[in-house]
């Protein structure tokens, strides 16, 4: 709570799955992501009805949200070279977590994704990849842009010929999994 009103997280999550914020296995993830979260000078923030960004000098967090069906929430530290991404979205009485997180690790420039689908109260998981890169590949100020840490990263990378040193990807089979589930759209 802040100053008397719902956050942007609380209310959020509120209005997709009242029972997702207390859901230990959501805040262990949320904890995860963000908990070491910090800003060092300079913050400043623009805000709209359904988006939030906030600038420090060598950071900047973003929130995106639609009350009903979906939310997410990115942040970028760019002397680090890191960033960390948690997008909801919810499908039927089910609600997908998307996460991504991007880091450096013994000289490779890493892309990580998780996907997980909350579903009659278990976690299952959907889906996990992650893409190393030679961090020599890019150059310095590369690493101060926006584009290096976002979803569409490894695709830009393959249209300029340039291939991950390590690569793993792994897709459940997710019909097994929900058999008797109303909506398909989460298998496409």
């Amino acid at each position: 709570m802040i100053d008397g009103k719902e956050n942007v997280l609380s209310k959020t999550l509120a209005k997709m799955n009242p029972r997702l914020f207390s859901h230990p296995l959501f805040r262990n993830y949320y904890l995860k992501l963000f908990y070491d979260v910090t800003f060092s000078t300079g913050v400043r923030g623009l805000y709209t009805p359904c988006h939030q960004v906030l600038r420090g000098n060598r950071e900047k967090a973003v929130i995106d949200y639609d009350h009903m069906s979906f939310f997410r929430i990115s942040y970028i530290n760019y002397d680090q070279r890191t960033s960390r991404t948690l997008e909801l979205q919810k499908e039927q009485d089910d609600v997908v977590f998307t996460m991504r997180y991007v880091f450096p690790n013994g000289g490779l420039f890493y892309h990580m994704l998780e996907k997980n689908i909350l579903h009659d109260k278990q976690v299952y998981p959907i889906a996990y990849q992650y893409v190393g890169f030679d961090e020599h590949v890019l150059d310095e100020k590369e690493y101060q842009k926006d584009w290096v840490y976002h979803a569409d990263f490894f695709d830009k990378m393959k249209e300029n010929g340039i291939t991950p040193v390590d690569a793993h990807n792994k897709e459940e089979n997710k019909r097994k999994r929900f058999v008797g589930a109303k909506d398909s759209r989460i298998f496409k």
